[in-house]
C-alpha cells in the first residue's frame, strides 16, 4: 500500500497517478508509456487505462480497444482508440429506445464514452 501511494505522489505520467501502477517510459519517434505487465487483475491493461481516463465504471462487451503506436502494453491516453459495434440485439434495442431513453443514459447502460456512442448513431444511418 505504501508503495502505490509513493508511486501516485511521484508518478511521472497520467497512469501512474490513477492506478499507482509503475510504468517505463519509451522514448523516440512513438513516445509510449509502457505497463510491464499485459493484465491489472484479470483486466487487460489498456482496457483498464481507457476505462480510467474516460471515467467509465465499466467497459462494455462491444467495445475494442487497440493502440495506434502498435505496442501491444502501451497505455498512454493518446494512443488508445476504442470501438463500438454492438450486436443485432443491442442495435434493435437502441433503435427502439434511443428516443425515449436519450444517449447519454443508453451510452451509460452500455459501458461507453457519450461521444463514441454519438459516433456510433451517427455513423449508422437507419438508427435514428
Amino acid at each position: 500500500m505504501k508503495r502505490h501511494y509513493r508511486i501516485k505522489k511521484n508518478a511521472q505520467n497520467e497512469f501512474e497517478r490513477l492506478t499507482g501502477k509503475e510504468t517505463a517510459q519509451l522514448s523516440g519517434i512513438i513516445d509510449c508509456i509502457i505497463y510491464k505487465k499485459k493484465t491489472i487483475g484479470n483486466k487487460p491493461a489498456k482496457e483498464v487505462a481507457y476505462c480510467l481516463y474516460n471515467e467509465i465504471d465499466k467497459i462494455g462487451a462491444n467495445i475494442k480497444i487497440v493502440q495506434t503506436c502498435g505496442i501491444d502494453q502501451c497505455v498512454k491516453n493518446e494512443h488508445l482508440v476504442a470501438s463500438f459495434s454492438p450486436n443485432k440485439k443491442d442495435a434493435d434495442y437502441i433503435k427502439t429506445y434511443i428516443k425515449i431513453d436519450g444517449a447519454e443514459q443508453l451510452a451509460h447502460s452500455f459501458g461507453v464514452t457519450l461521444e463514441l456512442f454519438n459516433y456510433y448513431i451517427l455513423n449508422t444511418p437507419d438508427t435514428l
